[in-house]
């Protein structure tokens, strides 16, 4: 079934996700527009250690366990311009969207097969 022939609710879920998946480099400017550092709840545990006077045990003990595949939403890359990093960050979005649907899609499959 093609986007055109999708159903109304359908359509606007497609359009709010679209929607969500564009705005994701506000990550990216809101902060360095306001100043604010890294985004909220992105921060190192130097940043931590910065912003509450300690690391917390839990925090410090898994930190080092977690690699993120795409370390900043980036490629690994010199080149380092805002237009660079928005490319990456959508493609990030839209990466993390598919993955989350093509998930979500298997279940429904599974579950309706073995119902």
């Amino acid at each position: 079934m093609s986007v055109y022939h999708m159903n109304k609710m359908k359509r606007k879920i497609l359009i709010a996700l679209l929607a969500m998946i564009l705005l994701v480099p506000a990550g990216l400017f809101l902060p360095e527009l306001f100043h604010s550092g890294d985004a909220w709840g992105e921060w190192s545990t130097s940043t931590v250690e910065k912003k509450l006077g300690y690391v917390p045990e839990g925090m410090s003990k898994e930190a080092s366990k977690w690699k993120a595949p795409l370390p900043d939403y980036n490629n690994i890359s010199t080149e380092n311009s805002p237009v660079h990093d928005y490319v990456w960050y959508i493609l990030s979005g839209v990466a993390g969207s598919l993955l989350i649907a093509g998930g979500t899609y298997w279940l429904y499959l599974y579950y309706k097969k073995n119902e």
